[in-house]
C-alpha cells in the first residue's frame, strides 16, 4: 500500500473510509502510545504530536492541529522522519511511503502506515 501526496484523500487508490476526512473520530478511543513504535507524545502547536521509532532508522511523526492537515476534522497527518546518530530526526521523501506528508488520516490509516514504514528498507548502510 503505497500512499502519494497528490492522493491526500486517497487511500490505496480508493477514496478514504472517512470520505476524506468528513467524519473525525474521537481521540478517547484511540491510544497513540499502544502502536508499534512509540516513542513519546507532546503538545505541538495548540494540538499533540506522536513519535515513532523503527530499527530500520526511519519513524513517524503524527500530528493533530489546528495547523496540520484535517486537523480541523479531528484527522491527522503523518510525515516519515529519519532518525540520526544523536537521536534528532528530520523529515524524509525517500521511501517508497510517500514523497511528502499525508494529511487527513484516521488512527486505522496510522496503524497501517507505520507498519509500512517499519517494513522500509534502512535509507543509511549502518541502519542495516
Amino acid at each position: 500500500m503505497t500512499y502519494h501526496s497528490s492522493s491526500k484523500h486517497m487511500i490505496n487508490n480508493r477514496p478514504s473510509p472517512n470520505g476524506g476526512g468528513l467524519f473525525s473520530q474521537k481521540t478517547t478511543d484511540m491510544d497513540f502510545s499502544k502502536l508499534n513504535g512509540f516513542v513519546k507524545s507532546k503538545e505541538l502547536n495548540e494540538g499533540e504530536q506522536h513519535l515513532y521509532r523503527f530499527p530500520n532508522g526511519l519513524g513517524a511523526s503524527v500530528v493533530k492541529s489546528p495547523f496540520s492537515y484535517g486537523g480541523n476534522r479531528g484527522l491527522y497527518e503523518l510525515a516519515v522522519i529519519e532518525y540520526n546518530d544523536e537521536g534528532g530526526f528530520s523529515l524524509t521523501y525517500e521511501t517508497n511511503v510517500t514523497d511528502d506528508v499525508i494529511g487527513y488520516l484516521t488512527y486505522d490509516d496510522i496503524k497501517g502506515l507505520l507498519e509500512e514504514i517499519k517494513e522500509q528498507q534502512p535509507l543509511r548502510e549502518d541502519e542495516l
